[in-house]
């Protein structure tokens, strides 16, 4: 690669197709012959991340970063990170990244300085791939000696994400402004943090689980995008599961477990009995009512709802005594959930599917 910008998109464009049949399962390289091309491969990645780190500090020095790329720009640094991608999806092990070109790429993730439409859209594209690399690296489950690189990834990433929920600047994006693919890449990121890495986190004091649930709470409950929404409702999903295994784990301090994350559970329990009541969430409803998903067996309305009542149902089982009164004082039914909700368009088998969670949630709050 030169400092010519043709001669270095030329060579981005032959690193990326290098390392992506390094990824690739070819049956005429025998595996000894495949072998060696990695290891002299390997030989030149310092200098290659020598020459991603030139290009990427160049594109971070604009006194007004970040700038409006223009298309040789945007070409030349979408494949550097697209590159980065396929070299952590290749060379898994995280000890050839240092904190400084994590830096450098969390320096391109950041869009929020400007609601301008063209400029915000080149910022997008070049972000989206930006994250893209952030989370090859949150999803990879690592070594000890990794920990310190895999920690400042997770502290930067959700450092941007509070700031995209908190914006106190002028000229900074709301939540509902913000790119639904842009913002689809930073709730992939809390889904590998989670999945990945929260059972380590859990008890380690330089880490405030606390915190996170209620970042996470808020990322939530501020979403406007009906597929965002879900896919949070997804991570809950995980997050019980792995607290429901903690607590079987616990011989000496179940309760301190549960009144620890108490808060933050009744918050949620609270927040998505409020999404699935007619009267406070008609909105939102309505709009999804009748929109089909692929496979043609259930909409998205009944997704949203079966899944709010199987997270209700996960917290009620761990918080009975102080959820069950809430479900009964709301008298949480079908008919009150939504006046469109016993509609005849729902299918027979939709509706079991449906009708399973929520009688099982209806029945613990029977037995109270």
């Amino acid at each position: 690669m030169t400092s010519d910008p043709q001669s270095m998109l030329l060579g981005l464009i032959f690193l990326q197709t290098t390392v992506e049949e390094f990824s690739s399962n070819r049956e005429n390289i025998t595996f000894e012959r495949k072998r060696d091309l990695i290891k002299h491969f390997s030989g030149y990645l310092p200098r290659i991340l020598t020459l991603f780190k030139g290009i990427l500090e160049t594109g971070s020095k604009n006194p007004h970063f970040p700038p409006i790329f223009d298309p040789l720009t945007k070409q030349i640094l979408t494949l550097v990170f697209r590159c980065l991608n396929q070299l952590v999806i290749w060379n898994s092990s995280l000890l050839w990244i240092d904190q400084d070109l994590v830096d450098l790429v969390f320096r391109f993730v950041r869009v929020k300085e400007n609601k301008d439409l063209e400029a915000t859209c080149g910022r997008y594209a070049v972000a989206f791939e930006a994250m893209s690399v952030i989370n090859e690296i949150i999803a990879k489950p690592y070594a000890d000696n990794a920990s310190s690189l895999v920690a400042h990834v997770i502290i930067s990433g959700f450092s941007i994400l509070e700031e995209m929920l908190h914006p106190n600047k002028l000229g900074e994006l709301a939540l509902s402004e913000i790119d639904e693919g842009y913002l689809s890449r930073f709730i992939d990121f809390v889904q590998n943090f989670v999945q990945s890495h929260l059972t380590r986190c859990l008890y380690s004091p330089g880490f405030n689980v606390e915190s996170f649930f209620f970042l996470l709470f808020r990322l939530t409950d501020e979403q406007t995008a009906t597929d965002a929404f879900i896919a949070c409702l997804d991570i809950w999903q995980i997050i019980l599961e792995i607290f429901s295994l903690k607590l079987q784990e616990a011989k000496m301090n179940k309760e301190g477990l549960l009144d620890r994350f108490e808060p933050v559970f009744l918050a949620v329990s609270d927040m998505l009995l409020k999404k699935i009541q007619y009267d406070y969430n008609s909105e939102q409803i309505d709009a999804i009512f009748d929109v089909a998903v692929d496979n043609d067996s259930e909409n998205v309305w009944q997704i949203y709802l079966k899944t709010i009542i199987e997270i209700l149902y996960d917290i009620a089982v761990l918080y009975y005594s102080k959820v069950i009164p809430v479900v009964v004082s709301k008298k949480l039914s079908l008919s009150l959930l939504s006046p469109l909700s016993l509609s005849l368009s729902l299918s027979l088998s939709p509706l079991s599917s449906l009708l399973s969670p929520l009688s099982s949630l209806l029945s613990l709050a029977m037995s109270s």
